[in-house]
């Protein structure tokens, strides 16, 4: 697994990779601070040039529909441990651990997808008291020598979601963050669904459409399960029974 310092709730934003580290030993992203009642963020004061990046190279992908319940640790997904967190297969699901302070976790299975349709049970099983966190999926997600780009659509443990696009070293919201009683609150399952199809945008909590939006910019890329605490406390989310569909 690869990892980035540099999103969130959400979306990516590059951060400092240490010079004594390799590039391809990150996989966590620096984020701005979420501000729940202002349901705005605030960027780092600096923001240091990220080290050039792998590009990504994905595997044959999956034939559509394809579900996965993780129960078998070598369906593909990628695991590891790494200085801001973790992503691994645990009791029968797919778990991602982020460490705290605004970074951003994620595994992915390295297909690549243009239009298609993600569902998820999803829980936040511990984290901060606040529930200042966030989780849901990446799609379009794409690693390349000098950026990461993509579309990370989101909810919060608090109650809010949001959809961002990362182009590399900046990022931009497509819908900044907004409450919804749709959400439910840790530790309950949230049915995730979010559909990436031509320039549309949509996130679904629990059958509910929370927002859609529209950005033409990445037709195609890797999907992927993410996590983050904008508090110094960890946050860890479990995802389960994973469905990937055509429109």
């Amino acid at each position: 697994m690869k990892t980035i310092a540099a999103l969130c709730l959400l979306v990516l934003v590059a951060a400092a990779c240490s010079p004594a580290i390799p590039a391809d030993e990150y996989h966590s992203i620096l984020i701005p601070t979420y501000d729940p009642a202002a349901t705005t963020f605030s960027l780092p004061t600096a923001i240091p040039t990220p080290a050039p990046l792998p590009t990504t190279a994905f595997d044959p992908p999956w034939p559509l529909p394809h579900s996965d319940d993780f129960s078998d640790p070598a369906s593909g997904w990628e695991t590891g441990s790494w200085e801001r967190g973790s992503v691994e297969y645990a009791d029968g699901k797919y778990r991602v651990t982020a460490l705290g302070d605004a970074w951003f976790m994620w595994g992915e299975p390295y297909r690549k997808l243009s239009d298609a349709v993600m569902e998820v049970d999803a829980a936040q099983v511990t984290g901060p008291e606040s529930n200042n966190t966030g989780y849901g999926f990446f799609c379009r997600h794409n690693l390349t020598e000098d950026s990461s780009a993509g579309y990370a659509l989101l909810i919060s443990g608090d109650g809010y979601y949001s959809i961002q696009k990362s182009t590399g070293g900046d990022y931009q919201f497509l819908l900044e963050w907004i409450q919804s009683d749709a959400i439910l609150s840790p530790p309950a399952v949230n049915r995730l669904r979010a559909e990436c199809v031509g320039s549309t945008l949509r996130l679904y909590a629990n059958g509910e459409l929370l927002t859609e939006v529209t950005d033409p910019d990445f037709p195609e890329g890797d999907i992927a399960l993410v996590a983050i605490s904008f508090e110094p406390q960890p946050v860890k989310v479990e995802f389960d029974n994973l469905k990937v569909s055509e429109p």
